[in-house]
C-alpha cells in the first residue's frame, strides 16, 4: 500500500484499498484459461459475468471495470450471494472473474484521479460533461454528483493481464462517450486485443465533447487493425 491509507478534505473522504492480488505484477488468471474478456463500464445489469456459466464460456476469464462504487459493490457481492460466509478471493465476482472500481481512458501516466459525472440515470454517467442542448435522453442532462474516481489506461490493464505474452480475446466497452478514447489508451499493446464492441455516437450526441461524426466501421477497423461491432449510442 502506498500513500495515506485514509484522508479527508472539505469535499470528501478517501481510502487507499487493497482491491486485487497480483503475482509478479500480473492478475491471478490460471494458465489453463483459453479466453480472456475485458468489460469496461459494466454498471450492474446485463453484465458479462452472467455469461461465464453458459456454454462456450466455461474456459473464459473476465476482468470487469465499473467506476461507480455502488455498482461495483453490487457486482462484487454477486459471488458472496452464492457462497454465503465462505471465503471469497479478493476482488473476485466469479471464480473466473475479477471486478475493479476504475474508469478506463487516456492518460499521460498509467493511472490518475479524474472527475466522474454521475447522472440522474446512472447509466448516463460519464467522464465527459453532458451536452445541454442535446435532444436525446433528457434524463441524462442532469448531473447529480461529481465523484473522484481512479482512471487507468487500457495499456496498464493489458499489462496486468500479462501482455505482450498473453492477449485478450474480446473487450466490451460502454463508456458513455469515451469508448474510442478507451481503445486508443491501449497504446502499443493494442494489437494484443483481438476484437472490440463499443458504442459510437451516430447523431445527436449526449455528451459535450462528441460533436464530430465518428469514423465509419471500415475506417475504425482499418485504423486499429481489429474487428469492431459498433452500436449506436
Amino acid at each position: 500500500m502506498t500513500g495515506e491509507p485514509i484522508s479527508a478534505t472539505d469535499s470528501g473522504i478517501y481510502a487507499n484499498l487493497h482491491l486485487a492480488q497480483l503475482r509478479n505484477g500480473v492478475l491471478p488468471i490460471p494458465p489453463s484459461i483459453e479466453k480472456i474478456v475485458v468489460e469496461i463500464g459494466a454498471s450492474d445489469r446485463d453484465t458479462l459475468d452472467a455469461q461465464l456459466s453458459t456454454p462456450g464460456w466455461n474456459n473464459t476469464f473476465l476482468v470487469t471495470f465499473e467506476p461507480l462504487i455502488d455498482k461495483y459493490a453490487r457486482g462484487l457481492a454477486r459471488r458472496a450471494a452464492y457462497h454465503g460466509d465462505a471465503f471469497q478471493p479478493l476482488g473476485h465476482h466469479h471464480e473466473r472473474g475479477l471486478i475493479l472500481p476504475f474508469a478506463v481512458g487516456p492518460s499521460d501516466r498509467p493511472a490518475r484521479v479524474v472527475t466522474f459525472n454521475v447522472g440522474s440515470n446512472a447509466g448516463c454517467s460519464s467522464l465527459l460533461p453532458t451536452k445541454p442542448r442535446s435532444s436525446r435522453l433528457g434524463w441524462c442532462k442532469t448531473v447529480r454528483e461529481r465523484r473522484d474516481v481512479p482512471l487507468v489506461t487500457l495499456e496498464r490493464i493489458l499489462r496486468w493481464i500479462g501482455a505482450p505474452q498473453r492477449s485478450v480475446d474480446f473487450v466490451k466497452i460502454d463508456a458513455q462517450g469515451v469508448d474510442l478514447a478507451a481503445i486508443t489508451s491501449a497504446g502499443p499493446l493494442l494489437p494484443h486485443v483481438r476484437s472490440f464492441t463499443l458504442e459510437v455516437p451516430l447523431k445527436r450526441p449526449v455528451y459535450g465533447s462528441n460533436t464530430a461524426r465518428p469514423p465509419t466501421r471500415t475506417a475504425l477497423a482499418s485504423h486499429l487493425d481489429c474487428v469492431f461491432d459498433t452500436r449506436p449510442a
